[in-house]
């Protein structure tokens, strides 16, 4: 009799600490606000989408080389609609990637909820949402198309 492997729990999402955020702020003033209080540097590259759409969403990233940690800062809604329904109460997604600390954590969130027009900041558990691996990888593609093949730079590069 042939054996089936389970493999239970989504080991994708491990590592990833996911912030609704709810506020009427655009998403410049709310990186502006983000980069001051945490002191880091969030930079926008390309529009984020997870299926081919007209639009995508504006996606802002970081990463911090001294606590190992990626920033992704993402619109959940636009023209089109949401990105993430099961989160339409949430205007941004925050996505920390790394391990990181709960009491730093902890005081990022307060930090957060402090910022001028943020009406709520809160953690969501990504074991719980469907999909949430199909989402990990497409921000992770995002990542590597946006951030990790334009810096590497080329053998051969083209002259004109």
């Amino acid at each position: 009799m042939a054996k089936k492997l389970q493999v239970s729990g989504n080991f994708l999402s491990e590592g990833f600490h996911l912030l609704g955020i709810a506020s009427n702020l655009s998403d410049y003033r709310l990186c502006h606000f983000i980069n001051e209080r945490w002191s880091i540097g969030l930079k926008k590259y390309g529009d984020f989408a997870v299926e081919p759409v007209e639009e995508g969403f504006s996606w802002y990233f970081y990463y911090d080389d001294h606590w190992k940690t990626y920033y992704y800062l993402m619109a959940n809604r636009n023209a089109g609609g949401f990105l993430k329904k099961e989160w339409k109460q949430f205007d941004y997604l925050l996505i920390l990637k790394g391990s990181i600390d709960s009491d730093l954590f902890g005081e990022r969130i307060r930090q957060l909820r402090q910022i001028p027009q943020v009406i709520g900041v809160f953690q969501q558990d990504l074991q719980k949402t469907k999909n949430m691996d199909v989402f990990l990888e497409a921000l992770e593609m995002h990542e590597l198309h946006e951030i990790i093949i334009p810096s590497k730079p080329q053998k051969y590069p083209f002259k004109s």
